[in-house]
């Protein structure tokens, strides 16, 4: 991944609205936290719901906001999987 992507995903302006976005996946997501039980995902939209956790306590601090921010954007990217409720 070239690092002008990484800035742009990245972009501190962003930061609120993925934020905003992250609550929507599960009922006690929240971006600042180093679990996220996405319980609001599913796989594909034949699912009814899904749950998936993903886990960023090992991931150095330095780093952590940042791939907090890769997922969101991965995630948004596939926001078509969440309930409508959650878009």
């Amino acid at each position: 991944m070239s690092s002008a992507i990484l800035a742009e995903i990245y972009d501190a302006a962003k930061l609120e609205e993925y934020i905003r976005f992250v609550e929507h996946l599960g009922p006690n997501v929240q971006f600042h936290e180093n679990k996220w039980l996405c319980s609001n995902l599913r796989r594909s939209p034949a699912e009814k719901s899904g749950a998936f956790t993903l886990y960023f306590g090992r991931i150095p601090k330095l780093h952590k906001e940042a791939v907090k921010c890769l997922w969101q954007s991965a995630l948004y990217a596939a926001r078509r999987y969440l309930p409508s409720r959650h878009m």
